[in-house]
């Protein structure tokens, strides 16, 4: 199975037995609906799940809410807890924890299972951006002008918080010893083409 294909069954596992609505930046508006001509081009379809899933028809049958509030996708970072199936009450964290970091569900699962996948802050830890996999260094000072961008916000938020000033302590390094899909230069692909 292609990885475009298992992501988007994973996709819509996740988004079927979790909530499903389009993520919408700091100001609460989303774009989801300008975009949604990308839902099934090849080169952003894994992007459009993850930030336009009710725009795009990939929720399951639990939830037709377009849009919902950025903090649902940024209380992970703030209060590091698994989200909860609806369904079943319980968290399906620790049965997919080995997805955590698989470059293609890097950001769902952040999202997700913060906690499960260890990415939860604390006082002692440091706040700092992720590398780019491919070139070793990370890609947010080039990209620090999507930090404020409604339809980024939450995707800067996780993958660039030292470049965009949302650390929750003062501690702070250059970057991130651990590298991860460079979403936010495939962000930057689907902003310039529209």
């Amino acid at each position: 199975m292609s990885s475009a294909l298992n992501f988007l069954v994973f996709s819509t596992l996740i988004l079927s037995t979790w909530a499903c609505s389009d993520l919408t930046g700091a100001d609460g508006t989303s774009d989801c609906s300008r975009r949604a001509y990308l839902c099934n081009n090849a080169a952003y379809s894994a992007l459009m799940t993850v930030q336009c899933p009710a725009t795009c028809g990939r929720c399951g049958s639990t939830s037709s809410n377009s849009t919902s509030s950025s903090s649902s996708s940024s209380s992970s970072l703030t209060s590091c807890a698994d989200l909860t199936n609806p369904r079943t009450g319980v968290s399906d964290c620790t049965r997919l924890s080995y997805l955590c970091n698989d470059s293609t569900y890097y950001a769902v699962m952040t999202t997700q299972c913060p906690k499960t996948c260890g990415r939860c802050s604390s006082s002692t830890s440091t706040c700092s951006d992720r590398l780019n996999p491919y070139t070793g260094v990370s890609d947010c000072p080039v990209k620090s002008y999507l930090c404020n961008n409604s339809q980024y916000y939450s995707l800067m938020t996780v993958q660039c918080p030292k470049t965009c000033g949302r650390c929750p302590s003062s501690t702070t390094t250059s970057t991130s010893t651990s590298t991860t899909t460079s979403t936010a230069a495939t962000t930057e692909e689907a902003t310039s083409t529209t």
